[in-house]
């Protein structure tokens, strides 16, 4: 909202990514030469903390292992995530063995399934 790209750059259609902006047809941009880009380069088990409106990208994964994101949002009661996955076992297992006080925090808790992968 307001926020046009970095300089040099167009927003994409969807506004999920930008372009360079050259005359050429629009196409995610996947480098890291951005004006303003700020580099965090990060080690395995570390955890990166931004605003959820951040324009941000990750290097690829030079690992042997899967890397793993987790995104924690804050949004109303009432929006319901529909998750791809029933609730594993160990979440269902966390949530009922959270304090009376507590359980509010896990309504509407999807989990996460490692072994899920996206069409």
């Amino acid at each position: 909202e307001g926020w046009h790209g970095p300089e040099g750059f167009k927003l994409t259609a969807d506004r999920r990514s930008f372009y360079r902006d050259d005359g050429r047809d629009e196409s995610r941009y996947d480098d890291f030469d951005i004006p303003g880009l700020v580099p965090l380069i990060t080690d395995p088990g570390d955890c990166l903390v931004f605003a959820h409106r951040t324009q941000h990208g990750a290097f690829s994964n030079q690992e042997e292992e899967d890397r793993l994101s987790c995104a924690v949002g804050f949004r109303d009661r009432a929006h319901r995530i529909d998750a791809p996955w029933d609730l594993p076992a160990s979440a269902r297992k966390f949530a009922c063995e959270l304090p009376d006080h507590l359980k509010r925090y896990a309504d509407g808790y999807v989990g996460i399934d490692p072994g899920w992968k996206g069409a």
